[in-house]
């Protein structure tokens, strides 16, 4: 039987032109209860595909089985209520909403009479990492799309006669409980009231790792504006590491490390390239902003939420990897719910942390499978969760190594190798894959093989150091 024609079976079972009614589908997700997303029990069932944010729809997805499922995962906050659709042209889709522990909040086959799509709606109890979970109805292979909406609530804010959309009355505290009604200076907009921490009994800065002062949670340890306590703003020229305002000088010189230095981005609220050749401006889609907070050295380019965010500067003839080079940047973890992450790639090389250490993959071009492989063997394994480490990638000669913190004796041999060459530079993402979930900083690429000395002089015992 065609596709077609069975289609059009099941759409006259629908309309009651059959006495064969469709059986609802049965799938029992309760074997992955309390499964990690890339275990080998999910992995072997679920295909997980990416991220999605609000408002987004999936790029194009080719389902064919096995695997039996594919997936989108999406950051969800208490009382959201998500719209969520599954469309095909070819095929009739089955969608699932998942909590992060795969326990099954719903599920839909047919939106309606007349229709395969499969559409669901429901309200989120609790904040963290949603799935979307979809296949054919027949495990036959389609095409198909997911959109992934929030709907409108009442407490997202009013309309207001000449000013429009004014702000979450819930938690904005410029329109606290109503627009234009500000919090003091101080305090916090919660529940449609201003508050003060003390006042609230918790910290909601807490579960950040981070202080709260006045209405933003920032980490006092490297905030030049609240360094080591709310309220104190390093001097000009100074920048706050551990608590403490220092000279960038303190720590540790520049001295040699601009040779050879082809691309540097501070990431301190742009992309711009402060190298002396200057010309590497990453682009944030189609801007020079992006998303920046607190950073390990002033700001660092931040996605808390896995929204697919990416830095990307054109293919340039002086980043080539099939030459002596150096990467180095440090990196800041937000969450473990992706088995991946990718640091930088530009189709020859690809930073990432893979299961339980940081990695890099010399590759031909982004869809090829790595032709070498070198895993950082420093004993830094799956570096922690909020705590910030310094990644160098290197290649000398026909050597290829890494080191994370300083540590680690992993390389390669890639005699003979050619790598891809020609495609952009991603910092934070890969052009098929996971972002970086948290913050990257302090981003150099040399066109030299940097020595030992002064890759222990860039890590400066874990202080770091910035460079023009």
């Amino acid at each position: 039987m065609s596709r077609q024609v069975a289609l059009f079976a099941v759409a006259l079972a629908i309309s009651g032109c059959s006495t064969t009614e469709k059986k609802e589908p049965n799938d029992d997700f309760r074997a992955f209860v309390g499964q990690a997303l890339d275990s080998p029990t999910v992995t072997a069932q679920i295909e997980v595909l990416g991220n999605l944010s609000y408002g987004n729809v999936s790029p194009h997805v080719n389902y064919s089985n096995p695997p039996r499922y594919r997936a989108f995962t999406f950051i969800g906050s208490a009382s959201d209520t998500v719209d969520i659709w599954a469309r095909s042209g070819n095929g009739d889709p089955i969608v699932w909403l998942l909590d992060g522990n795969f326990n099954l909040l719903g599920k839909n086959d047919d939106a309606s009479a007349g229709t395969n799509d499969a559409h669901l709606t429901r309200t989120l109890s609790n904040d963290g990492l949603y799935l979307i979970v979809f296949r054919d109805y027949e495990l036959w292979s389609i095409d198909l799309s997911i959109e992934l909406e929030r709907l409108p609530k009442a407490t997202d804010g009013g309309i207001v006669p000449d000013l429009g959309y004014c702000g979450n009355l819930q938690t904005d505290p410029a329109n606290c409980g109503a627009c234009g009604h500000a919090c003091a200076q101080g305090q916090l907009c919660y529940g449609g009231e201003c508050f003060t921490i003390r006042d609230m009994g918790f910290d909601p800065c807490s579960a950040e790792a981070k202080v709260a002062c006045g209405t933003m949670c920032v980490d006092i340890g490297s905030d030049s504006k609240n360094c080591g306590i709310c309220g104190h703003v390093c001097a000009q020229g100074q920048i706050c590491h551990g608590g403490g305002c220092q000279e960038a000088g303190d720590m540790g010189s520049a001295d040699g490390l601009a040779s050879g230095l082809v691309a540097y981005w501070k990431l301190d609220g742009n992309g711009v390239d402060s190298s002396a050749v200057g010309t590497h401006t990453l682009d944030w889609g189609g801007s020079p902003h992006g998303f920046y907070d607190t950073g390990f050295i002033g700001q660092a380019m931040s996605e808390p939420d896995a929204s697919n965010w990416t830095l990307v500067t054109p293919p340039a003839a002086d980043i080539d990897m099939n030459r002596d080079f150096t990467i180095a940047f440090w990196a800041y973890r937000e969450s473990s719910v992706f088995s991946s992450e990718s640091a930088f790639e530009n189709g020859a090389i690809h930073i990432l942390r893979y299961g339980n250490a940081i990695s890099t993959w010399l590759i031909q071009d982004p869809d090829h499978a790595p032709l070498v492989q070198v895993v950082d063997n420093s004993g830094i394994a799956t570096p922690a969760i909020h705590t910030w480490f310094h990644v160098i990638v290197y290649r000398s000669g026909n050597t290829v190594g890494i080191k994370v913190d300083n540590s680690g004796t992993a390389t390669a041999d890639v005699t003979g190798k050619v790598f891809g060459t020609g495609f952009p530079n991603r910092v934070g993402h890969q052009t098929y894959g996971y972002p970086w979930l948290g913050k990257l900083d302090e981003f150099g690429i040399w066109n030299r093989a940097l020595s030992a000395s002064e890759m222990a002089k860039l890590y400066n015992g874990g202080a770091g150091m910035t460079l023009p």
